[in-house]
């Protein structure tokens, strides 16, 4: 393997308040903490295998994020977003306003922090949540 190649890969997201976005992630997703700095500057989880940190200087605005997450039930994946403070919204149209079948394998996740995100149910298509505006989404 090349020296340049990577051999660890960590998705951040921006969070305002730590502790609120880690009980979101351990409570909504099943996120296991690894390191968490006292001052909530920084956390360290696992979720699905893989490295997700929190950083703990976010505003609280809403953005959409890269961060995609499959799950074998995704009623179940939705409905322990929202106990966790979270918003899942099941597409009904696109970007374009074009109706679209997508909220059957897909939703748009918000966390407590207003970081977007794809999840998708096991064997569908991870898509960015920029194709899907809150405005053109439908509740669950």
């Amino acid at each position: 393997m090349p020296q340049s190649a990577p051999t660890h890969v960590t998705y951040m997201l921006m969070v305002e308040d730590a502790e609120r976005a880690r009980r979101f992630y351990r409570d909504g997703l099943t996120a296991t903490v690894r390191w968490a700095a006292p001052d909530g500057s920084w956390t360290v989880m696992e979720i699905g295998g893989r490295e997700v940190c929190l950083h703990g200087n976010g505003t609280g605005v809403s953005v959409d994020t890269g961060l995609a997450l499959e799950v074998e039930d995704l009623e179940q994946a939705c409905a322990a977003v929202e106990r966790a403070g979270g918003r899942a919204l099941r597409p009904s149209t696109n970007s374009a306003g074009e109706a679209t079948d997508a909220g059957e394998w897909l939703a748009i996740v918000t966390d407590t922090e207003g970081n977007r995100f794809c999840v998708i149910r096991t064997g569908g298509c991870f898509l960015h949540p920029s194709l899907f505006p809150e405005t053109a989404t439908s509740a669950t």
